[in-house]
């Protein structure tokens, strides 16, 4: 009976399902070396993501920093502008309480 299988003829199928060694060990070594390949060229792209993200947040601090400045000199500008007009209406608020009826002492007379 054994022999009836060995003496068979084999058929061939659409896809050759036998192995071969030397073909499986290349295969399996190309493989890993892809795969070694993409992981250094990950790491490598992970560690320039960091750096430019690390100079990104020094760039936006810096930018922040700026605005924060900015606006502290906008606050004593404007303060500076509000005192400025404060002393003008003072100075506008005395000389229309001069210049009434009750300071001015010619028309004060008039008025009794």
């Amino acid at each position: 009976m054994s022999n009836d299988i060995e003496q068979m003829p084999r058929t061939r199928s659409i896809f050759d399902t036998t192995i071969n060694v030397q073909t499986l060990c290349a295969a399996l070594i190309g493989a890993g070396i892809t795969v070694t390949f993409g992981w250094f060229q990950l790491v490598s792209d992970v560690r320039e993501l960091k750096i430019e993200v690390r100079n990104n947040k020094v760039e936006s601090d810096t930018r922040a920093a700026r605005i924060e400045q900015s606006q502290h000199q906008d606050r004593a500008d404007n303060k500076e502008q509000w005192r400025l007009t404060n002393e003008k209406l003072d100075k506008i608020w005395g000389m229309m309480i001069q210049n009434s009826a009750g300071g001015r002492p010619e028309i004060k007379r008039w008025m009794k």
